[in-house]
């Protein structure tokens, strides 16, 4: 194999994993959940490639020779968070979990957040575990909306927390 080239969907979810529970993530599946709200999607190019072997999603089916290797990922590492992930990837299981602000980060870190970037930030507002896709398309939109276009564009950072 002379190339090998990885293609990783962060936050594109596709089955709860076993712990699910611990985390409030049963029957997540945002790539099906997704689909199914939006009346199915068309990837042409990622279902080419397999996409729709992986699990069921509408508008993307499963192909019968896919052009590429797929998989699943399942965190062995500690905690629930895409760096775990991605550090996993690259051969690192953590042992500690990173830290969780379910109820967004305390006003100290922000400030001092901001104060070294020099810049207001934008949405601190923890988004909990949504029923369903429909509800968190529309949650995650809220902060940016009450913005000016020039402000969402020009002048701010984000912060995202995880729950």
């Amino acid at each position: 194999m002379s190339r090998v080239i990885i293609l990783l969907l962060d936050g594109v979810g596709c089955g709860e994993l076993p712990d699910a529970a611990a985390y409030s993530d049963q029957g997540s599946n945002t790539l099906a959940n997704l689909a199914k709200v939006v009346g199915g999607l068309s990837l042409p190019n990622l279902a080419a490639l397999g996409l729709g072997n992986l699990i069921s999603i509408q508008g993307v089916p499963p192909q019968e020779k896919p052009e590429a290797c797929f998989g699943r990922m399942a965190e062995q590492s500690a905690g629930k968070d895409s760096t775990a992930g991605h550090w996993e990837v690259a051969g690192l299981v953590t042992n500690e979990p990173f830290p969780l602000f379910p109820h967004g980060f305390p006003p100290e870190l922000v400030r001092n957040f901001e104060q070294a970037i020099g810049r207001k930030t934008l949405g601190m507002s923890p988004h909990p575990v949504r029923k369903s896709s429909r509800n968190w398309a529309r949650s995650t939109s809220r902060p940016a909306a009450r913005l000016s276009t020039r402000r969402r564009t020009v002048c701010c950072k984000s912060l995202a927390t995880r729950t």
